[in-house]
């Protein structure tokens, strides 16, 4: 469709190509993100540079919602998507960004979870001053640089929830998962200067690198946020998170021994 799209393919038990299908328009797209619920339906989120995003073989142009909104189709706008379990038509799908996107502003989604209730919480990255939060939510305001976000979708693709997580440097989400209470557990790295911080098991850390902060259901409040690196800002970053029954989170992250 572009210079370079995302794709979507289904692959049967004994490796048969079940269905696949583009996703993109007429710049560059990608696709970070991919869960699937009990009934097969398949939630994609990625980003996208074209101001025209498209599913090939099924949708052509995506249905308006709440917190649409394409900007220049020089930056790159977060997207998320539900793909009817048959592949062939799409649930939902919402564009999301700031008014204010254009060369050198951009939000990029880099991670998906799904819940019981088939809700979608996207984490990710984001330079514009407007991006889309909720009324409530945890951190209303853009912090400064680059913020990290986390915006919830409910089943019906409609914006639950959205906020921003980051202080006045620059802040990064890679990696979400959600609890049994709906609880959002968010790791990535950040350069400190006011990222929220709640019971940190590292007070003495002041270097910044990689941190786990857990939102609570409404996306109004943090159960704990706590740093995991004390290295430079950049050389650490946690890059995966999952969450047992229990409550307990794991997390995965990159960088240099402190």
């Amino acid at each position: 469709l572009g210079f370079g799209d995302a794709f979507v393919a289904k692959i049967g038990r004994t490796g048969e190509l079940l269905y696949d299908a583009l996703i993109g328009g007429n710049d560059f797209d990608s696709a970070t993100g991919i869960r699937v619920d009990a009934a097969g339906n398949a939630f994609l989120a990625g980003w996208t540079y074209s101001n025209d995003l498209s599913y090939t073989d099924a949708y052509d142009g995506f249905p308006p919602q709440d917190h649409r909104t394409y900007g220049n189709p020089q930056a790159r706008n977060a997207f998320v998507m539900e793909l009817a379990a048959s592949g062939s038509s799409i649930v939902y799908a919402t564009v999301f960004s700031g008014s204010d996107s254009g060369p050198g502003r951009s939000t990029y989604a880099n991670a998906l979870a799904l819940d019981a209730h088939g809700s979608v919480y996207v984490a990710g990255t984001t330079n514009c001053t407007d991006f889309p939060t909720t009324t409530g939510a945890l951190q209303v305001s853009f912090g400064g640089a680059e913020d990290a976000f986390v915006s919830k979708f409910g089943p019906d693709g409609s914006m639950t929830y959205s906020t921003c997580l980051g202080g006045s440097s620059y802040d990064s989400a890679y990696a979400i998962a959600v609890d049994d209470a709906e609880r959002a557990y968010v790791t990535g790295n950040t350069w400190l200067n006011g990222f929220p911080l709640e019971d940190n098991l590292n007070p003495e850390f002041t270097r910044g690198g990689a941190y786990l902060t857990v939102i609570e259901r409404n996306g109004a409040s943090i159960l704990y946020s706590t740093l995991l690196s004390n290295a430079s800002p950049e050389a650490y970053a946690g890059r995966a998170v999952a969450v047992d029954h229990e409550g307990s989170a794991y997390v995965g992250a990159t960088g240099n021994p402190r």
